[in-house]
C-alpha cells in the first residue's frame, strides 16, 4: 500500500470553507501554539482560539482523522490583500530585507498571483487522542501507526496531507508563486514527494532554523507528476481544477 492509499485510509482532507471549520482551525492553532508549545500569548488570545489580522484575506484546510473526526492538522493560505496588493506578507517583513539579489523575488511577479504558506501544524496531544480512541475501537492499522515526530508514519501522513491541501489552495485560487518557510526537516521530506525549494534568502531562526523559499505552483506541479505520479494521481483525483490548469 502505497502513502495515498494509507492517507485516504485514515484521513481526509477538510477546505475550512464555514464559519464553524474556520472556528475548528483557530482552536487547534491555539492549542498546538499555546497550549502544546508556548509559542504565543495565552492571556492575548481569552478566546481560546488563535487568530492575527491576516486571517481576514486567508483560506485554511483541516485534516481530520475518519474514525475518530478529530481535526489532527492544519495549514494556511495567506492571499493577497484585496484592499492593498502592496501590502506586506510575514516573510517579507521578518527577513525580505535580506533576500538574494539575484534570487526570483515577487518583484518580478504581480502581486494579486503570490501568496504565503503559513500556520503548518500538527496537534501532538491529538495525534495522542487519535491512537487512544483508535485503540478502544481495536483499530489494528491504526495502532500500527506509531507517531514519532521525526519518521513515524502517522506523522509522514500528516505531512502529506498538509502539502496536499497546500498545492490544492494554490491551485483553486489562482496563486502562481507562494513564500514558504522550510524547517530543514521538512526540506529533506518534500525531497521525497519529488520536491526541492531553492532558498531565495540565508536561513533565520522563527521557532527553529528556517529557510525563505519560493514555489512556483506551476513548478511544484510539474514536478510531482514527474517524480511523484501516486501524489499526482491522488491530487488531480481528487481535485478536477488542478487537471484543469495542466
Amino acid at each position: 500500500m502505497n502513502i495515498t492509499d494509507y492517507f485516504k485510509q485514515h484521513f481526509e482532507i477538510v477546505p475550512a470553507d464555514t464559519d464553524d471549520l474556520v472556528e475548528e482551525v483557530l482552536k487547534l492553532r491555539y492549542q498546538v501554539y499555546c497550549v502544546e508549545n508556548p509559542l504565543a500569548d495565552r492571556t492575548s488570545h481569552t478566546d481560546c482560539k488563535e487568530h492575527d489580522s491576516y486571517d481576514a484575506w486567508s483560506v485554511h484546510h483541516l485534516i481530520r482523522h475518519k474514525l475518530t473526526s478529530v481535526f489532527v492538522a492544519s495549514v494556511r493560505l495567506i492571499l493577497p490583500n484585496p484592499n492593498d496588493l502592496n501590502n506586506r506578507f510575514p516573510m517579507e517583513i521578518f527577513c525580505g530585507g535580506s533576500f538574494y539579489k539575484d534570487a526570483v523575488y515577487p518583484k518580478q511577479f504581480q502581486r494579486k498571483l503570490l501568496a504565503e504558506v503559513s500556520r503548518f501544524l500538527i496537534s501532538k496531544e491529538r495525534s495522542k487522542l487519535i491512537r487512544k480512541i483508535s485503540s478502544e475501537y481495536n483499530d489494528r492499522a491504526v495502532k500500527e501507526l506509531t507517531y514519532q515526530r521525526k519518521d513515524g508514519l502517522f506523522c509522514y501522513l500528516l505531512l502529506f496531507g498538509l502539502f496536499s491541501a497546500v498545492v490544492r489552495m494554490t491551485v483553486q485560487k489562482n496563486i502562481s508563486y507562494w513564500y514558504v518557510g522550510v524547517e530543514p526537516a521538512f526540506h529533506r521530506l518534500l525531497k521525497k514527494f519529488g520536491i526541492d525549494f531553492s532558498p531565495i534568502g540565508p536561513s533565520y531562526e522563527y521557532h527553529g532554523k528556517r529557510f525563505p523559499c519560493l514555489g512556483s505552483t506551476a513548478s511544484i506541479l510539474l514536478m510531482i507528476q514527474k517524480y511523484r505520479p501516486d501524489l499526482w494521481n491522488f491530487l488531480t483525483r481528487e481535485n478536477q481544477i488542478i487537471q484543469d490548469n495542466q
